[in-house]
């Protein structure tokens, strides 16, 4: 059972979300948010990820090769659920970092992360303290979602080297960490830190 603290806590972050998603309606579209929602567009309508917005750079109006695989096919998704909607792509960004609050809130009675009881409130307020969470959580990016698949990732390790079925928890964190990868480039850290 929850603590009256933990309840209070819980409480916030669920209220600053409903102020986020309140919020996002009135955001001015991030140059990001059309040139990602392209990718997803054209994946969507030609089965090719490609930009018509980058037209004449590296042959990007037919194919892209290297972009936000993941992420792109989640746009894609995303489209074809809502339509093309900047506040339900933006929502996506958002979707990611409760995903990771709440990670972090489930396991903050993990003894190996968090050897004081408060110290998971430190990391969430850490969480919340970093201006950049604000700068991509309302834009159609994919550091939130890399953000949630990475610290998952090292979740799944960190049981595993507990012996709490090392195999499943091993090869559960290996297969997120190459997730990180086709979310970003910027998740080979994820692979690399293995």
């Amino acid at each position: 059972m929850l603590k009256n603290n933990s309840i209070y806590i819980l409480l916030l972050v669920v209220l600053l979300a409903i102020v986020y998603m309140l919020g996002i309606p009135s955001r001015k579209p991030h140059i990001d948010d059309a040139w990602l929602a392209e990718h997803s567009y054209w994946l969507l309508h030609d089965g090719l990820a490609k930009s018509k917005l980058m037209s004449g750079i590296g042959g990007s109006e037919e194919r892209l090769i290297l972009h936000h695989k993941i992420f792109t096919i989640q746009g894609a998704i995303i489209i074809a659920f809502f339509g093309f909607s900047l506040q339900a792509l933006k929502s996506v960004s958002l979707f990611y970092l409760l995903l990771t609050a709440l990670l972090l809130f489930i396991t903050r009675h993990n003894t190996a992360l968090f050897n004081a009881k408060n110290t998971w409130k430190a990391a969430l307020f850490i969480l919340f303290l970093n201006p950049l969470i604000y700068e991509f959580s309302f834009v159609y990016r994919p550091e939130t979602m890399l953000m949630f698949i990475g610290f998952f990732s090292f979740l799944s390790l960190s049981s595993a080297l507990k012996g709490n079925r090392p195999k499943l928890f091993s090869w559960i964190g290996g297969l997120l960490a190459g997730l990180a990868l086709t979310t970003h480039l910027n998740g080979s850290i994820f692979i690399a830190a293995g």
